[in-house]
């Protein structure tokens, strides 16, 4: 088994590689993605959308690769890496015509995306075949995280009509989306919902720690792109000053949360080594 643990092991740090560049070419050079990336995004808006979310799911995918992971450190974002890839490769199948098969990374894309699922599903069964005990809570989250779980339902169902019905729901989103960029907005906001719920279920904060730093990351990002690309939203809508409002307190709420539990643990070790 140990030949077939690092050959997967070794396809998620491909993976992860693989996204760091998709999340450093589509947000800071969204207007080279016909060059650079799988398929020409049009407007940027949505390229710089798509590289901001993909740095969320780089922790996940490097602690995954990585050999000695315990399933308590990855089991909340497990589901969600297997939910993007799994959502990513429906809306590639759906339109193959859009993207350019003769740029090598549309290649790497489609290949990706068909072999990380399963790689997950694998990984997820090894780790939960292979977890030990629980420790009891280092440092308990407060039942205010727990409650986050409730919001992401809807956010999931909407990520799913996005998935199925992409021209339906195109005219609600706060900028212009093509059949495909819809199904990938909605492949993102499944992952971002199941993502959440994941990290929202755990009671230690030592077992959510380590991907708290890419979702302030990720809505820093989306909060500067939001002057960034200011003519391309469409202000009329109210769900575009919804969408604002989101971005805006989901980074002060992941920051300040980062923060306090950080300061928590630094105290705690303090103490110990005293």
């Amino acid at each position: 088994m140990q030949p077939i643990s690092r050959l997967l092991r070794g396809t998620l740090l491909v993976a992860g590689l693989a996204i760091v560049y998709a999340g450093v070419v589509l947000y800071f050079l969204p207007e080279k993605a016909a060059q650079l990336f799988a398929w020409n995004i049009q407007p940027s808006l949505t390229a710089v959308f798509m590289g901001a979310l993909y740095f969320t799911g780089i922790p996940g995918l490097f602690l995954a690769a990585r050999a000695g992971t315990r399933w308590q450190q990855v089991r909340a974002i497990m589901p969600s890496l297997f939910t993007l890839s799994a959502s990513m490769l429906i809306a590639t199948l759906f339109h193959l015509d859009r993207f350019l098969w003769g740029n090598p990374v549309t290649w790497l894309w489609l290949i990706l995306y068909i072999v990380v699922a399963p790689l997950i599903a694998i990984l997820t069964y090894q780790h939960r075949r292979d977890a030990v005990p629980e420790p009891a809570p280092r440092i308990p989250v407060t039942p205010l995280m727990q409650q986050l779980a409730y919001t992401t339902v809807i956010l999931f169902v909407i990520g799913l009509l996005f998935l199925v019905l992409p021209q339906t729901m195109a005219p609600l989103w706060p900028w212009r989306l093509t059949p495909l960029t819809g199904r990938v907005t909605g492949g993102f906001l499944m992952f971002l919902a199941v993502a959440l719920a994941g990290v929202a279920r755990e009671r230690d904060w030592m077992a959510m720690r380590l991907f708290l730093p890419g979702g302030v990351l990720a809505f820093a990002l989306l909060a500067i792109s939001i002057p960034r690309f200011w003519g391309e939203y469409n202000l009329g809508l109210w769900q575009t000053w919804l969408y604002f409002i989101i971005v805006i307190f989901g980074l002060l709420v992941t920051a300040y949360i980062y923060f306090i539990y950080e300061a928590q643990r630094r105290r705690i070790e303090g103490q110990a080594l005293v």
